[in-house]
């Protein structure tokens, strides 16, 4: 018997921790709150905060304390500094209603003025898909290998003695140059029609 009560009097008994309110959630209400607010509010969530964990479950709890923390985001707890702070965000939201307000009244201007920009922004991707395409062209081939392709052009004289160029040339020209000039290593002929 004196061995059981000696056991029973060495069994260290472990607490269950209690769950706390979410500590991002006092720091934020911290961040946020007037320093005149913050006590009391905190003290009123955590009150609040021991009541749900005696009803419901701690994560419901948690999630409690946080709805009721965003319930304190109000114009008249900021911080003074915070205020500061957000009037950029607050004439910028005033410029846009603004803007807003005088395309609703001049419905035409903002109609030519999209309608302008649209084009001119069209205008300026069609330029630039033009020049890189000429600009890229080669760019597959090594630098030192484009400087020897080239691509032959025809000249033809008229009746009336005008020249003009022609992208088109006869088909047998390309093997026959080959064979007369000495330079040419490889040639290819592209012929798109049938």
């Amino acid at each position: 018997m004196d061995k059981l009560i000696f056991f029973y009097q060495n069994i260290i008994y472990v607490k269950k921790k209690k769950p706390l309110p979410p500590k991002s959630a006092q720091r934020f209400l911290n961040w946020f709150l007037k320093r005149s607010l913050t006590e009391e509010i905190l003290g009123d969530l955590e009150e609040k905060f021991v009541q749900e964990l005696k009803e419901k479950s701690p994560w419901r709890a948690k999630v409690t304390y946080w709805y009721q923390t965003f319930h304190y985001l109000r114009p008249f707890a900021i911080k003074e500094k915070l205020i500061t702070d957000l009037i950029p965000f607050f004439m910028f939201r005033n410029h846009l209603k603004l803007t807003f307000r005088l395309f609703a009244k001049n419905k035409t201007y903002l109609l030519i003025n999209a309608l302008g920009l649209g084009i001119a922004v069209a205008c300026c991707l069609a330029a630039y898909l033009f020049i890189a395409h000429n600009i890229e062209f080669d760019s597959m081939h090594r630098p030192e290998k484009v400087a020897n392709i080239y691509k032959i052009h025809a000249q033809q004289e008229s009746k009336t003695g005008q020249f003009s160029e022609n992208m088109t040339i006869a088909a047998p020209l390309a093997p026959m140059a080959a064979l007369d000039i000495p330079g040419i290593n490889r040639f290819t002929r592209y012929i798109p029609n049938n």
